[in-house]
């Protein structure tokens, strides 16, 4: 689970009338190492995830230009499905989110009321996904590149990739061909804020809250990565732009400013303290600069990478490819990497003087008399459990009477079911969080122990065991933290 510093956690497990109760103290201060963990993977050559955006309410949005798909996971972490765009199919239609099709979109961001905007660099286009999932080209025009400012109507991009959205609602854009970086201002005029310091290619953009614009500033997209320059640029409010950190060669270094080194440095993401989280594609790890130009990696192995994910804190984790980031509630760091969206918990909302592990209760259910768990979350910031219902690995234990085919349930304050084991399980999401809770595995497969991982926000929640096809037997009902 993640606590912020007002954060109290109250556990509760009910089994047919007796009460436990667990309180969890309040956590310290973010430090800069994080927890990985994995939400989602695609299988290697399926999809790839090449942009993020979280919005106000946790759902997760991700960019696959090799499907020309923006997807959408819902804030519990389960079963992302195409938001807007056509599977596989490249093009440039406006309308409603199935129908409408993109070319390899890449950059994402989303404003204050909840539309998604995507650089499209294939069209040369900037589009808007509203809430309700209607896609609209906003600025450019498809098919034409070009460097031309003035109104929306007219003004052209060559192949924007990131995109930024200030509070206001006017979006900024690293337009890569073009080496720069653009404004499309509320009133819909385009302009040339900056030409990149070192002369090279955007690659990632944000904004802090003095309105200030950083970008990532890379060699042109290649595999392998090289080339040069890799630094950060800092772009001031009267459109100064200076190098926060890194330079022209390549390397891994830590350090302040220019005795820094990234290797083709991508998305960007600015903290509430004004520091720069970096996904350093080439180096496959994240690095944090301070407002003083201090860059140290927070996670991954300079250049150690893997096809598939490996979760744990710090340099333990190690990454296939971040190219996006973007932060949610309680400076959860989302991570773009290659087939997969990973999470970097700042290390300090998993460390306390005391801590919560897990909470079980067994019993012998049927239909007619679930197992039931409740327990609440408290705080300000969202809270990550595994919840899970073990029988058929009770065999392991010892037990013939398991259930063996569980059916676990969650449900909110209201009775609301929010999440059930019968509309499919994210294995790899369930994996990662094993892993990191260090429980014993289960056999989370169908007709087997069903888990469910959610991240919730402050509230009460119900977690029901009971039969998928209504038999009797012993199940194990448990919740977990999970870092």
């Amino acid at each position: 689970m993640i606590f912020d510093n007002n954060a109290v956690v109250v556990i509760l497990m009910f089994l047919r009338g007796a009460l436990c109760c667990l309180l969890l103290s309040a956590l310290q201060t973010v430090a800069q190492t994080r927890w990985v963990s994995t939400i989602e993977i695609t299988p290697l050559g399926i999809a790839y995830v090449a942009g993020i955006a979280v919005d106000a309410t946790g759902n997760i949005y991700t960019a696959d230009p090799l499907n020309s798909v923006i997807r959408k996971t819902p804030p519990e972490g389960i079963m992302a499905k195409v938001f807007a765009g056509t599977m596989g199919v490249h093009g440039n239609a406006d309308g409603p989110g199935l129908s409408a099709s993109f070319s390899a979109p890449r950059g994402l961001a989303v404003d204050l009321a909840g539309n998604v905007y995507v650089a499209d660099p294939g069209n040369h286009t900037i589009r808007k996904i509203t809430p309700g999932g209607t896609v609209i080209t906003i600025a450019g025009i498809a098919g034409s590149a070009g460097d031309t400012d003035g109104p929306i109507t007219s003004a052209t991009f060559n192949k924007p990739t990131a995109l930024a959205v200030d509070p206001a609602g006017n979006i900024y854009v690293a337009d890569f061909g073009n080496q720069a970086v653009r404004k499309i201002s509320l009133g819909g005029l385009i302009s040339t804020v900056a030409l990149m310091a070192n002369g090279g290619f955007p690659t990632g953009i944000a904004l802090d809250g003095s309105g200030n614009v950083y970008v990532s500033e890379g060699p042109f997209l290649e595999f392998p990565p090289g080339g040069k320059p890799n630094a950060v640029d800092k772009i001031a409010p009267d459109g100064t732009i200076r190098t926060l950190a890194g330079q022209a060669e390549p390397g891994s270094a830590d350090g302040s400013g220019s005795a820094a080194r990234f290797t083709q440095p991508m998305g960007l993401a600015v903290d509430t303290s004004g520091d720069v989280l970096v996904a350093d594609n080439g180096n496959k790890t994240i690095r944090e600069i301070t407002p003083a130009g201090v860059v140290t990696t927070v996670a991954g192995r300079s250049g150690v990478g893997t096809p598939g994910p490996v979760d744990g804190l710090g340099n333990q984790a190690l990454f296939g490819g971040p190219s996006a980031v973007a932060l949610g509630a309680g400076g959860n760091l989302y991570v773009a990497d290659a087939t997969g969206i990973r999470r970097g918990i700042p290390a300090a909302n998993t460390e306390g003087p005391i801590r919560f592990t897990n909470l079980s209760a067994r019993g012998t259910v049927s239909n007619s008399s679930p197992l039931v768990a409740g327990f609440i979350v408290q705080g300000s910031v969202t809270q990550t459990v595994l919840v899970r219902a073990v029988g058929p690995t009770l065999a392991t234990f010892g037990l013939s009477d398991f259930l063996r085919d569980p059916l676990l349930q969650i449900y909110d304050s209201t009775g609301q079911l929010i999440a059930s084991s019968a509309d499919g399980q994210n294995l790899d999401n369930i994996y990662s969080a094993v892993k990191l809770a260090g429980t014993f595995p289960s056999r989370s497969y169908l007709g087997s122990d069903v888990s469910i991982v959610m991240t919730l926000p402050p509230g009460a929640y119900t977690a029901s065991a009971t039969s998928l096809s209504g038999s009797t037997g012993t199940v194990l009902l448990e919740a977990y933290e999970v870092p």
